[in-house]
């Protein structure tokens, strides 16, 4: 589950540099990383789902953590197509890039060292 995320954004970039639009190259990636996502969470799913839902001694201590367990799995699993899909849409929509040029840029870099590097003494009154 940790690298879904990872490998959705990975997907994504290979169908940018193919020459791929943004949306395009976004449900491409989706597309191809959804059913091995959802089978992964099924498989863990279902085999947790005994321990939630079977009785015996003991048993009570598990359920909760089963419940936890199967939410998390729920939650990343959508979490990991919806969030990180719009979130690699998201610089498309920032025109910050376009808007600066090169020299703007270079004394912006250079304020924010220059500041860096400035010493800030700070006393207690």
């Amino acid at each position: 589950m940790i690298n879904n995320a990872i490998l959705l954004a990975s997907k994504y970039q290979s169908a940018l540099q193919k020459n791929l639009n943004q949306y395009q190259a976004i449900i491409l990636a989706i597309d191809s990383r959804k059913r091995p996502i959802y089978m992964s969470m099924a498989s863990s799913i279902f085999g947790i789902l005994p321990l939630m839902l079977l009785p015996g001694e003991g048993a009570e201590i598990y359920r909760g953590l089963a419940a936890v367990i199967i939410d998390g799995m729920t939650f990343s699993a959508l979490f990991s197509l919806s969030f990180i899909a719009a979130l690699c849409l998201l610089p498309s929509s920032m025109v910050l890039a376009e808007s600066v040029t090169s020299n703007e840029y270079q004394a912006v870099v250079t304020t924010a060292y220059n500041y860096s590097r400035t010493k800030v003494v700070v006393t207690n009154v």
